[in-house]
């Protein structure tokens, strides 16, 4: 079976995401990154190709975007809109979402902790491209829970998070998430563990990570030299 790719080339889960599919046999000419003019804090090592959106392509998402800002209870202001827009091009083409974020769970009463969405919603950028998906009938959401260390599947009758093990991809999948947790003096980290939660999917999925020839390899050297200078001339 064909499998293709939806991401936003974000650093963390987006390009483990690509790299790890790749590395499993998948191809980078089905890795699409959504994107858009003057799109920053892009990885510019995240393997596959970019889709650069126009204005005009962006709007369409106008009514999504207002539907998730309703789900989530929130109305970005210092957030560049484009970027959540985009969120819904990732999982509007997709079969299947994949993510790895964080599941806001129910505060005790008196906590000293706040929501930061409704309980059952994603937390951060994440959570967007969640929020849509959930308002669009026939797709998998399935989100690997960064604080449980848990897999976890979106129930459409119960409107619930069900526990799940290890899911295999579905053929036109979206792999978005986190760019990872801040550690103090070091940024974002994307930890081990969300690492081999993705590359657990894969195995499940693949079997074992294809070896490449050397012409293979010299062909994805060019592949992501031609990322790079993508990406360079759109800044």
């Amino acid at each position: 079976n064909k499998y293709i790719m939806g991401s936003g080339a974000a650093p963390g889960a987006d390009s483990f995401f690509a790299k790890e599919f790749i590395r499993f046999g998948g191809d980078p000419e089905d890795v699409y990154h959504y994107s858009f003019k003057g799109h920053k804090g892009k990885d510019s090592k995240a393997q596959g190709q970019i889709v650069t959106l126009s204005p005009q392509q962006l709007s369409r998402a106008n009514l999504a975007y207002e539907k998730a800002s309703e789900r989530l209870g929130k109305k970005p202001r210092k957030v560049d809109k484009r970027l959540l827009k985009r969120n819904y091009f990732q999982v509007l083409h997709s079969d299947g979402v994949f993510a790895i974020g964080e599941i806001q769970k129910p505060v005790g009463k008196g906590s000293k902790v706040k929501k930061e969405v409704p309980v059952g919603e994603v937390k951060g950028g994440t959570g967007w491209a969640i929020a849509m998906a959930k308002e669009m009938q026939g797709k998998e959401i399935h989100v690997y829970d960064h604080k449980d260390k848990q897999w976890n599947k979106w129930n459409r009758k119960t409107r619930r998070w069900d526990k799940e093990e290890t899911p295999k991809l579905t053929n036109d999948f979206a792999g978005i998430g986190t760019r990872g947790v801040t550690v103090k003096g070091k940024g974002k980290i994307f930890t081990k563990d969300m690492k081999q939660a993705i590359t657990d999917v894969m195995q499940k999925t693949f079997g074992d990570p294809i070896e490449k020839t050397s012409s293979e390899k010299a062909q994805i050297k060019a592949e992501k030299q031609k990322i790079v200078s993508t990406v360079g001339s759109e800044k």
